[in-house]
């Protein structure tokens, strides 16, 4: 029995594809620390891992990712919790003596612990691999980073380079910049396949595409809904943390008004039912819905292009409308477009007739579906987090 320690971003997108690696890794006899803030203790716990409570500069990574978007300030973030970190989190590391460490692409404190101390590690990626190429899929993204960086100001990009410099001098680091949203090992697992992955062929084998990270969840429970009468069915949701869009679900209200679908919208806590006004026949409103369930049994998913969401939605052959609201979600929404598993949107500037017509072009067409399900095949195929899991262990046990 091995024992690891995992180091993870406070963000849901980040935190559940890995949860089925860590109940595997459980139930193969090893011990796994995982630390992140208490918003999460319940769901890592019900994995068999012990929770480990951060404490330390995770409220501004958590509200970053909540606002998303702008990169520089994200660098800043994170390089200002590792920096505020760093030292406990050596010392604990220390003290726990793992045999390996784990963290995500965007946790470089946990590269910097494991190169410190000399500890294997492993590194996944919830995302696409950035790359030059994968940033240009989201469309003109250096002139987008030189208004990130004006958005920040002198003082944001200030604090970015003194962070850098300061952990460089300390722990003996070199920092890139694009590190510290990769922080590569040699072994990287990506929660998705090459065949997605944009340029996923010209990856080395230090990269593992594991697909998405499918196991059956508890995510609503008391939910009940006739799907053998809901037939076709399209599913929207904006996901956890970009739902307070009343505007977008009465667009969407208007949109399926009458049409022969029925509808099922997920609109989270941050929306009431009674805010949208009067909800057609065909329509059902919900706080939450089982997401995998809905999608075993839907033809369409309108989403916010969030990488979970895409991956499930795929894994399962359902097409998308994508509405993305990050530079990221773009990426993931122009890379579904491009295979032909359906088709990016404007977030705002798409009114309710144009998402009908959308709607009925991917309903009414074969090949949106054809295609969804080459994007299946190829997650399939990839292992998911059995295999995942399976990489972690026999790289830390022959290096």
């Amino acid at each position: 029995m091995g024992t690891g320690v995992f180091f993870n971003l406070p963000a849901y997108g980040h935190v559940n594809p890995t949860l089925p690696v860590v109940r595997n890794l459980v139930a193969r006899g090893e011990r796994i620390l995982y630390f992140d803030t208490l918003e999460f203790k319940e769901k890592i716990e019900a994995t068999g891992a012990e929770f480990r409570d951060y404490g330390f500069g995770m409220p501004a990574v958590a509200e970053n990712r909540r606002k998303g978007g702008n990169f520089v300030q994200l660098a800043g973030v994170l390089l200002g919790a590792a920096e505020k970190g760093l030292p406990h989190y050596i010392e604990e590391v220390e003290r726990l003596a793992p045999d390996y460490i784990i963290h995500d692409s965007m946790c470089p404190w946990g590269k910097y612990i494991a190169g410190y101390l000399g500890i294997r590690a492993i590194n996944t990626t919830s995302t696409f691999v950035f790359t030059k190429g994968t940033l240009g899929k989201a469309g003109g993204f250096g002139g987008k980073v030189v208004k990130m960086a004006r958005e920040s100001g002198a003082a944001g990009v200030s604090a970015v380079l003194r962070s850098k410099k300061k952990l460089e001098r300390q722990y003996g680091l070199k920092i890139g910049i694009m590190d510290i949203f990769r922080n590569t090992e040699n072994l990287n697992l990506v929660f998705t396949s090459r065949y997605f992955q944009p340029g996923g062929d010209d990856f080395g084998a230090e990269y593992e595409f594991i697909g998405p990270s499918i196991a059956e969840r508890n995510d609503a429970p008391g939910f009940a809904f006739d799907f053998a009468a809901a037939d076709p069915l399209v599913y929207i949701s904006l996901g956890t943390l970009e739902n307070d869009r009343r505007d977008f679900y009465v667009r969407c209200i208007k949109a399926f008004a009458g049409m022969g679908v029925h509808v099922l919208i997920s609109i989270g806590r941050n929306v009431k039912r009674e805010e949208l006004g009067s909800i057609p026949p065909n329509i059902s409103v919900v706080e939450y819905a089982p997401q995998l369930e809905v999608l075993k049994h839907a033809q369409l998913f309108l989403s916010h292009a969030g990488m979970n969401s895409v991956n499930e939605s795929l894994y399962f052959g359902v097409p998308l409308l994508l509405f993305p609201q990050q530079q990221e979600q773009v990426m993931v929404a122009r890379r579904v477009e491009e295979l032909g598993a359906g088709i990016c949107m404007p977030a705002d500037g798409a009114d309710s007739g144009d998402i009908r017509a959308a709607s009925r072009t991917v309903l009414e067409s074969r090949n949106f579906y054809e295609n969804a399900r080459k994007v299946s095949d190829s997650f399939k195929a990839s292992g998911g987090y059995e295999r995942g899991a399976e990489l972690i262990l026999r790289y830390v046990s022959t290096g």
